[in-house]
């Protein structure tokens, strides 16, 4: 009996893991194609909305806002966004949702 709860628990989170990543990958497609390009270049990442941010392995969700270096100046950008990130963290382009 708990052999069968504990494979339909590990079934359910599945199925809501599956979900989350459909998601995941809509909301990132969703703003590539919309294709509103609000940052492009090689810029150090700040930070993102961590409390509700999603990865796909190459872009990054953010709600509210991104927050990343110019230069010697940090700056923001506010709004919902794709962000594009290389395999060091930095922004290479930024896309609204």
């Amino acid at each position: 009996m708990y052999l069968i709860a504990y494979l339909m628990s590990v079934l359910w989170k599945s199925n809501d893991l599956t979900a989350y990543y459909q998601e995941t990958e809509r909301i990132i497609n969703t703003a590539l194609n919309k294709g509103e390009i609000c940052l492009k270049g090689n810029y150090p990442l700040v930070s993102l909305n961590i409390w509700d941010a999603r990865w796909n392995g190459k872009y990054a969700t953010s709600n509210c806002f991104v927050a990343y270096m110019d230069g010697e100046q940090q700056k923001f950008l506010n709004g919902n966004f794709a962000v594009e990130l290389d395999d060091n963290m930095n922004i290479l382009a930024v896309y609204r949702q």
